[in-house]
């Protein structure tokens, strides 16, 4: 079986992930992964990766167990590789497991290489993902209030969020987070709820931490970081927002790699997209890259009570010198 996550919505895209993999680590299933990034993979380490997924997938399984295959970022390889990754996969029609094709920031088109070898091949599994229009987006804030956080979000409270967040699901979360633990003994989340700290993230000094976090300045992230600890704007809302512009900067660079002029699929305030590609044009996107996963690595700790936010934010943008 081979499924495929594709599209830019990283947030419910990473929770598919994160999702099946964990069920996956359940069964007990032999677990693998492999990264094809272009912006750290040549030609030449395509091809030798693509030689050990080939040695991984026609191995005996031990004990007639299954195999949980994870290839990532594929679909931006040239098309010889391309070609060389479908005839491995055809390979695998009989195979007992799954072979997941996890696309971050990409949508893969019915006409590519890599799409139409699939369909030829296997009944293919597909979860394309996003960003949600309104009416959508407000469901799954709801769904997320009810299963993680046991609570209920009105319908206008759910929709104040998304649009204060520019439909970012990672600083929606952030602040739904710091909403629960404010008022845990309500059962319904409403805009009398949301504070002022949350449509403040929006001023001019987290922009400014956007900026030096992309221009590599310690010491003014430092300085911002400590201004806005002391005017007491929240921890969580200031990490889940600096995900929300480490992500749109990482779209909007590898949009300009691949020739792309238009950033709609970022998302957001059309004006920001040039700020953000300003900003980001000195910083490779390998480093950009790095900054991301590490951001959201922090926000797992985070997220579960290992690591308090500004403290996490200020060892963050330590290591940036």
């Amino acid at each position: 079986m081979v499924l495929l996550l594709h599209g830019t919505d990283t947030f419910r895209l990473l929770r598919k992930f994160q999702q099946i993999k964990q069920q996956a680590e359940q069964k007990r299933a032999q677990i693998a992964e492999f990264d094809f990034d272009p912006q750290f993979t040549d030609d030449r380490q395509a091809k030798e990766r693509l030689e050990e997924i080939q040695t991984t997938v026609s191995t005996p399984l031990l004990f007639e167990g299954s195999q949980f295959v994870v290839v990532r970022r594929l679909g931006e390889q040239n098309k010889t590789v391309l070609k060389k990754a479908g005839k491995i996969l055809q390979a695998c029609t009989d195979r007992t497991g799954v072979i997941m094709l996890f696309l971050e920031y990409q949508t893969l088109p019915k006409k590519h290489t890599l799409y139409s070898a699939l369909h030829e091949t296997f009944s293919l599994k597909e979860d394309h993902m996003n960003t949600l229009p309104v009416r959508e987006g407000v469901r799954v804030i709801q769904q997320i209030v009810q299963t993680e956080f046991q609570q209920r979000i009105a319908d206008q409270a759910a929709r104040y969020l998304w649009e204060i967040y520019d439909a970012d699901l990672f600083g929606v979360w952030y602040a739904l987070h710091t909403l629960s633990n404010e008022h845990p003994e309500e059962s319904v989340l409403t805009t009398d709820h949301i504070g002022p700290q949350f449509s403040s993230h929006k001023e001019e000094k987290i922009f400014e931490l956007s900026r030096a976090v992309l221009e590599h300045n310690t010491k003014r992230g430092l300085a911002v970081l400590s201004s806005l600890e002391e005017q007491g704007e929240h921890g969580l809302a200031v990490h889940g927002f600096l995900i929300s512009q480490m992500k749109k900067a990482l779209l909007i660079k590898d949009l300009k790699a691949r020739g792309k002029t238009d950033y709609h699929e970022v998302g957001g305030n059309p004006k920001g997209h040039a700020i953000l590609e300003r900003q980001a044009q000195h910083i490779s996107f390998k480093d950009m890259y790095m900054n991301y996963m590490t951001l959201i690595e922090m926000e797992e700790q985070i997220k579960h009570g290992e690591r308090d936010p500004y403290p996490t934010l200020r060892e963050f943008v330590a290591s940036l010198s």
